[in-house]
């Protein structure tokens, strides 16, 4: 499905209603990265990463609802840019942290039927198009010197897929990046 598309995320959840499935963890992890500089951005580019990020999420989220079992758990993958200031990536960066925001929303509204969580993942891939300065420098300002793995993201949205009694929460899979901006 083309979660930028309402109409494709319905068609997709209308089939899987169909096939009587029943969703016991969503993530949401489609995303679009981009740099995105204050006085260069233009309105499009904006509205893709928003789209994207957020409000593809949203509507994912909303389509599912019917399908989702008892106890289910949402897992939204943010980003620290979420609350990190990254200024070249104003439009990315928001995105995030309005997922962040949307995940706490979320766990307020939907519980206690689902739980709502979100991890927020630090330096894990080079995006394609980054130079290696800027990601040997990134990965530098982690607490821990060192990039993560996608096996670390996986594990952080195991652990709030099976805690019960975690919702509304942010786990950072950041190597400490947040702390260290």
């Amino acid at each position: 499905m083309d979660q930028r598309r309402p109409a494709s995320i319905r068609a997709a959840f209308r089939t899987l209603r169909l096939r009587g499935v029943r969703i016991a963890l969503l993530v949401n992890n489609a995303a679009v990265f981009a740099r995105t500089p204050v006085g260069h951005t233009p309105p499009a580019t904006w509205d893709r990463l928003l789209g994207a990020n957020l409000r593809g999420p949203f509507l994912v989220v909303q389509a599912a609802l019917p399908l989702f079992a008892p106890g289910a758990a949402i897992v939204n993958v943010a980003d620290v840019g979420g609350v990190v200031p990254w200024s070249g990536y104003p439009a990315y960066a928001a995105s995030k942290a309005g997922l962040i925001q949307l995940t706490r929303v979320l766990a307020r509204a939907l519980a206690p039927r689902l739980r709502v969580n979100a991890v927020a993942p630090g330096p894990i891939l080079r995006a394609p198009g980054t130079p290696r300065s800027v990601w040997k420098n990134a990965v530098a300002r982690t607490a821990l010197r060192r990039a993560g793995s996608a096996d670390d993201v996986a594990r952080g949205v195991l652990f709030l897929a099976g805690n019960r009694f975690i919702t509304g929460q942010t786990l950072f899979v950041d190597g400490g990046r947040h702390l260290c901006y």
